[in-house]
């Protein structure tokens, strides 16, 4: 409606310049005597004010009915804060965002970018919020018991797939879903969102930093 409004607005105004001008074109009814400017930018003045008055209405009802829509406040709140000034993944609390924002996807392969696994393994907070493409040679493959938090919260099965990409970078991926057939040894791509870092201690008393992921195997 206020476009409607904001149309015969203007050409209110365009028809009190007309009016102005010559009177006929405006008024269409009685005598030449009474057709005159005075009459004219009266009628065009009216008009001019009861469209204003009625594109301010429309606009006001507009901006309640936004305000009011509950999809429209779905969308804001749905928007998710990742936590970028925390880089360990263990307490930044984005693993439980990404946990959320998987489960909007069947999957995850259509939407993944491909990106250098070191450029983001150094700057991890960049990445927050997308889906990522890793390729690597799988070192761990093991599936999550049912009764797991995490396998819980990934709608019953979940697994740890390890990959180190041709650059070493460690990818340390949570997965929803189990292993299939997956193998260490075995050169995959897995798709999800990084959501830091963190140290995991190896067996010769010095400790690994691996970039972790929240994701699917397709």
């Amino acid at each position: 409606m206020i476009i409607l409004f904001t149309i015969l607005f203007f050409l209110a105004i365009i028809s009190l310049i007309l009016g102005l001008m010559k009177p006929c074109l405006i008024i269409r009814w009685g005598t030449d005597e009474k057709k005159t400017r005075g009459k004219a930018a009266l009628i065009s003045t009216i008009a001019i004010i009861i469209f204003a008055i009625g594109a301010i209405f429309s606009t006001s009802s507009t901006q309640k009915l936004s305000s009011s829509d509950p999809m429209a406040k779905t969308a804001q709140e749905e928007t998710v804060q990742w936590n970028k000034s925390d880089p360990d993944a263990l307490k930044n609390g984005n693993i439980k965002l990404a946990i959320g924002e998987i489960k909007k996807h069947r999957a995850l392969a259509p939407i993944a970018e491909s990106q250098d696994a070191t450029v983001v393994y150094k700057s991890p907070w960049n990445y927050y919020g997308k889906v990522i493409s890793f390729t690597g040679r799988v070192a761990i493959a093991e599936n999550n018991p049912p009764d797991n938090d995490l396998s819980k919260a990934l709608g019953g099965e979940a697994c740890e797939i390890v990959i180190e990409s041709s650059k070493n970078v460690i990818i340390d991926a949570l997965i929803a879903g189990n292993v299939n057939n997956t193998q260490v040894g075995q050169q995959i791509t897995l798709y999800g969102y990084p959501v830091g870092r963190t140290d995991v201690k190896n067996k010769i008393g010095g400790s690994f930093t691996h970039l972790v992921v929240i994701g699917k195997l397709q």
